[in-house]
Parts: structure tokens; sequence; C-alpha cells
């Protein structure tokens, strides 16, 4: 974070900090939300929940080790 802020500071780039809920909450949604909801700088958010029957990514099952 400490490298981010500074590059931001100095404006040589425009990093977002935000929660990993921004990028679960994006890929379920199928589309990217504001990241100023999810800043680091705010509490945590919850996880947004998809409506009943929407389509949404299926979960990956475990590696198997069998060959």
């Amino acid at each position: 974070m400490r490298y981010a802020e500074k590059f931001n500071s100095r404006g040589e780039a425009k990093i977002h900090l935000v929660w990993e809920e921004w990028f679960w909450d994006s890929l379920d949604f199928g589309g990217r939300f504001d990241e100023a909801t999810y800043q680091v700088r705010r509490p945590r958010p919850e996880r947004k929940s998809p409506p009943e029957g929407s389509w949404q990514v299926p979960k990956t099952r475990e590696p198997s080790n069998r060959i």
C-alpha cells in the first residue's frame, strides 16, 4: 500500500486500493463496481448478493491429483 500511495501522491499513477470484495462482487455481477465504495480506508463492505435466479460464475472444484 505504501508504494501505491506514494505513486498516487506524486501523480505518477492512479491506483485504487480496494477490499477484495470489489473483485468478487464485480466478477459475480459481470461488471465493474465503483471503487470508492470498496476503498481500504473505509470499513470492509459486505459482499453483495446476486438476485435469485440470476446467472453466476460456477464455483471451481478442488484440483485432482489423479493422472
